[in-house]
């Protein structure tokens, strides 16, 4: 039998308090929900693309073609998903907590962004060695923060003139969360503006919203869990996150 971890103190916060959180996070999130649902638009774009390539070039099967079509077809269901939880976020209504297995979503996010990154000659290798791979988490919800995390990383080597190598690893240290790092080789960032990255609405984009990694910490705070940030400018960046383990008893 699964059962979730036991609850930080993070879990006493009153219902007033975290229904007046979620109410100013509004803005936020109604300009987040456009750069969610383009997220999910172009890895179907990436995929229907991958199969009309292949089926003018003969190079695909039928059994191909059948995978491929249900990746699609999960991803618009993903893109449905984010709308009605944006309905549902001004409402009292707390994150759907399941026990997940962390790796397949982790193997799923990957698999979602491996055309875009085959398009940068980006090379994604995944080192889960967690004991084990189950958390406590909203599948939706933590959906989103893997997506946007492993496109950051893919975006952030676009013009970057050296190797561009994405890693995605986890590990246990021993506590009651799973630990996972996603870390590129990419143009990094900057010092002085580590801290700004997860403020609303910043970005260093030309064509930027500035809302990903700030939805990212609300999400994972929301679990529990913390964010983390490693980079230099010029030598890529990490970034962890932590959720709560699901306990085998």
């Amino acid at each position: 039998m699964l059962a979730a971890a036991p609850k930080t103190e993070c879990s006493t916060v009153p219902d007033d308090l975290e229904h007046a959180h979620r109410l100013s996070a509004m803005g936020e999130l109604a300009a987040g929900l456009a750069h969610e649902i383009q997220q999910r638009l172009t890895v179907i774009a990436n995929y229907a693309n991958g199969c009309v390539h292949r089926l003018e070039n003969d190079r695909i099967t039928t059994d191909e073609l059948i995978a491929l079509m249900k990746q699609i077809a999960e991803t618009a269901m993903q893109a449905n998903d984010i709308t009605r939880r944006a309905r549902n976020f001004s409402k009292k209504q707390a994150p759907e907590f399941e026990v997940l297995n962390l790796h397949e979503m982790l193997t799923m996010g990957v698999e979602f962004v491996r055309a875009q990154a085959e398009d940068e000659e980006v090379e994604i290798s995944l080192q889960l060695q967690a004991v084990s791979p189950m958390v406590v988490a909203d599948r939706t919800l933590i959906s989103q923060v893997i997506m946007n995390l492993l496109l950051n990383a893919i975006e952030s080597m676009a013009s970057h003139p050296g190797e561009r190598k994405l890693c995605v690893e986890t590990a246990t240290n021993g506590d009651e969360f799973l630990h996972v790092s996603i870390s590129d080789t990419g143009v990094g960032i900057p010092a002085e503006i580590q801290l700004m990255v997860f403020e609303p609405f910043y970005t260093t984009k030309s064509n930027g919203m500035g809302i990903g990694l700030g939805l990212c910490r609300s999400i994972i705070e929301q679990h529990f869990g913390n964010m983390i940030l490693e980079s230099e400018k010029g030598a890529g960046a990490k970034i962890g996150f932590s959720l709560p383990r699901g306990i085998q008893t």
